[in-house]
């Protein structure tokens, strides 16, 4: 089954051969007949009517089997005019590709349209309600297929051709190459509405706003323009193609309250990666996402001794560490190789992706048994902040399981042109993302520790809130919360006023609850750093772990996340302590023990942990490890 990609997720190769597969069939009349045809029957048949999706379904099909004789395999994409890196034809890829509205410096320079020199006050469509355009939220809110398709004159599809202007505005448009990704985005549209309205008359002749023209009421077994029937152009499967998911979409539909909406379409594969210990693969993902139990760290390489399977293990700072990922698939058939590629990011909540994401390389699979697993790596990091992880790992097998082309491994995107996206949305939305944002601690009771989190912002200023919530934590837990002054100018908090200082101000809450700050605004691509002092419970457990969460809401929903897991250590005798003001390593039979600060001690399962992170062995309970 082909996939109809995004046109800003076409690789350079393939933008290659679709400028070539086209500039071939303008070349030999075919384009010119096809508009020609679309001309002719502007007003007698293909518009203002029943007929206008199911007849542009199969227009867009009958150039792409014809493209497909001069370049085999290639597929139309789709203008989704909705996102901000497509609502400008005059930047990249755009330009160097369409020609930009003055058609010069593009693949199709001598094709005879024109484009007007501006949008004439046409208005691209959006995503929600309020803006400027026709809202496709609200578009694919509809639950009949009359109130859907009124996208044909309710601004979706007008206002793109009237946007573009020029021969894009009249009959002749499928002369503009930009014609058939926009009729690509309008099909999709309807693909997607299809697939979460099932119970709903696909097709029928039931009058919608707009419709003008009788001829295009034509019954569902009736030939239309060309000779197709309605009736073969409902399922797009059925005539071998296939949409992705679309996670802006879906995370803009969830933003309104609605359930879920289904973008992409189902395959024999499905491969995920767990976004938590109860994930099933199904999408979107409940909190807490960020948790994946399918990717862990391992300190040493697999040996004799070493089995990756042991679990995770903190890592250790500035020597090579091993992450392991484990790939479900929950489809009918095996998988073809898959490619599974991992990622770090410096802690914090708010990431974009993929601004905030390096790549550590990608793996092989060569395959995923059905309603099976497989296990991938070690993939080798190297972090450089001490107890603190934010990893992802994508997997993926193109043909068979599409996912969504903004996580794709190996797709260039020409610099600047890809708008960066809320990473949470691939975690949420799309099931072969997964991500492990967690910072293991091993606490003494009374111990004290401090770390510190970034609160990163959005493509936009907008206004944020940070949930802080110690609501497992014994109550004799302290939690301080330390910000620049200039944070709370113009937001709220619940939290007490611990101290005030010049720059800084520091916020008190205890254990058993849940505070935090209040529509604080954030600068677009801003960021503030929350720095956390924890004064850990003499009640704790031994060997107990108590979680404390952050979360970032925007608009009420959770934008950005971590967690802190704090385990409680009470029985001394298998563990390593550090004192951050000697840079000494002890452990607890030491003759030196009841001098030292037992709340100021860092604890650490293995002595390599603890000198990787800077400690010297005490000359006088670990000399083999003293350096000095």
């Amino acid at each position: 089954m082909a996939l109809r990609k995004n046109f800003v997720f076409l690789t350079a190769t393939e933008r290659t051969r679709l400028a070539s597969a086209l500039n071939s069939v303008n070349a030999s009349g075919f384009l010119g007949t096809l508009a020609s045809q679309h001309s002719a029957n502007f007003n007698s048949g293909i518009h203002w009517g029943s007929a206008f999706l199911p007849w542009h379904r199969w227009f867009l099909r009958h150039l792409e089997q014809q493209l497909q004789v001069h370049q085999p395999g290639v597929m139309i994409p789709y203008w989704d005019w909705t996102r901000p890196d497509s609502r400008d034809i005059d930047v990249e890829p755009w330009k160097s590709f369409f020609g930009g509205r003055s058609n010069t410096g593009g693949q199709f320079d001598h094709w005879t349209y024109t484009r007007s020199a501006t949008d004439g006050g046409a208005h691209l469509p959006v995503l929600l309600p309020g803006g400027m355009g026709s809202s496709m939220v609200s578009r694919l809110a509809e639950t009949t297929f009359a109130g859907f398709r009124a996208i044909e004159s309710s601004g979706g599809h007008g206002g793109g051709h009237n946007w573009v202007g020029g021969t894009m505005a009249g009959g002749d448009s499928p002369r503009d190459p930009l014609f058939w990704l926009h009729h690509g985005n309008v099909d999709r549209l309807w693909a997607i509405w299809q697939r979460n309205n099932p119970g709903a008359s696909q097709y029928n002749l039931t009058a919608a706003s707009g419709d003008s023209v009788a001829a295009a009421m034509v019954p569902l077994n009736s030939a239309m323009i060309g000779g197709a029937t309605p009736a073969q152009m409902l399922d797009h499967t059925t005539l071998g193609y296939t949409y992705d998911t679309d996670v802006r979409l879906e995370g803009a539909w969830e933003g309104t309250g609605r359930p879920h909406l289904t973008t992409g379409d189902p395959t024999s594969v499905d491969l995920y990666i767990r976004d938590n210990s109860a994930d099933t693969g199904a999408t979107p993902t409940a909190a807490p996402h960020w948790e994946s139990p399918d990717i862990w760290v391992r300190t040493q390489p697999p040996g004799p001794t070493e089995n990756p399977d042991d679990g995770h293990q903190a890592p250790i700072v500035n020597q090579p560490n091993h992450i392991y990922v484990v790939v479900h698939n929950r489809g009918a058939a095996t998988t073809a190789p898959v490619a599974v590629e991992a990622y770090h990011c410096s802690p914090g909540t708010g990431m974009l992706w993929p601004t905030h994401f390096q790549s550590l390389g990608s793996l092989p699979v060569p395959s995923v048994p059905a309603a099976g697993q497989a296990r991938v790596g070690p993939f080798i990091w190297t972090p450089t902040v001490a107890g603190h992880e934010c990893l992802l790992a994508i997997a993926r097998t193109e043909a068979q399981d599409p996912g969504s082309l903004e996580t794709a491994h190996g797709v260039t995107v020409p610099a600047g042109t890809a708008a960066a996206l809320d990473h949470s949305l691939l975690v949420r939305f799309v099931n072969n993302v997964g991500q492990r944002n967690v910072a293991p601690v091993l606490a003494l009771p009374g111990a004290k520790m401090k770390m510190g989190l970034t609160i990163r912002g959005l493509e936009q200023t907008s206004r944020h809130s940070v949930s802080i919530d110690a609501s497992r934590l014994p109550r004799d837990t302290r939690i301080e919360a330390r910000l620049a002054n200039g944070v709370l100018s113009d937001g709220t908090t619940d939290m007490t006023v611990a101290r005030r200082e010049d720059r800084f101000t520091t916020l008190g809450m205890t254990g058993g609850s849940v505070k935090g700050l209040k529509d604080v605004p954030i600068s677009a691509n801003g960021s503030f750093v929350l720095t956390l002092g924890i004064d850990f419970s003499f009640e704790a457990r031994h060997l107990r772990q108590y979680p404390i969460r952050i979360e970032q809401l925007h608009d009420g929903v959770v934008v950005g996340a971590y967690t802190v897991e704090l385990t409680a250590i009470k029985d001394l005798e298998d563990f390593f302590f550090g004192n951050p003001r000697s840079r000494e390593l002890h452990v607890s039979s030491c003759p030196l023990w009841p001098k030292i600060n037992t709340a100021r001690l860092q604890t650490f399962e293995t002595v390599d942990d603890a000198v990787a992170r800077g400690f010297n062995g005490c000359r006088f309970c670990l000399p083999e490890h003293d350096r000095d």
